[in-house]
Formats: C-alpha cells, structure tokens, sequence
C-alpha cells in the first residue's frame, strides 16, 4: 500500500513532533520537576530521577517511559530498507 503525499506528511509532522516532545521532556522538564521534589539532591542518575517521579506517580512507569524514549531514537532515523520495522515503530505509538 502507497501513502498518500499528504499521509506522509502528516506522519512526518507526528514523528517531529513526538521526538520535540521527547527532547524537552528529557531536557526540561524531568529534571526541573525533579529538582524541585528534591532540591537537597545534588545529581542523579536519569533511570533514578524516573523512579523516583514513578514512585511519587508523577509518570505512570520509568519502563514505559523509557521504551517512549527508545521509539523516539529509532523513528527520529530513517532506514528506508526498514519500512517494517518503521511501521511497527510507529502502530507501537497508536
């Protein structure tokens, strides 16, 4: 089955704008909302900082979160001879 131009584009703009997310999640507001939970706490690790917000049920699971974040690594590359894996990546979202 062929995608239309128009489908293409609009999942162009859904994997863009799932990875932005990603990104500022990771970068921004993760930390920051960990750090005002514990602003006593110098450094953590990103796993720690995530099961930490789990166990205050800030996010539903840190597994979860971070199978998200392994979907956004491997959409945000395009392997054109992997249009399966690609597919399968993105029903995963859905």
């Amino acid at each position: 089955m062929r995608l239309t131009e128009s489908e293409v584009e609009h999942i162009d703009q859904f994997i863009f704008r799932f990875t932005k997310l990603q990104d500022a999640m990771r970068k921004r507001l993760i930390p920051i909302t960990y750090q005002i939970l514990e602003p006593e706490k110098e450094e953590a690790s990103f796993i720690d900082i995530l099961n930490k917000l789990e166990k205050l049920k800030i996010i539903p699971a840190a597994e979860e979160w971070l199978e998200f974040r392994s979907l956004r690594n491997e959409l945000s590359h395009e392997y054109p001879d992997q249009t399966e894996i690609t597919v399968e990546n993105l029903n995963r979202l859905f």
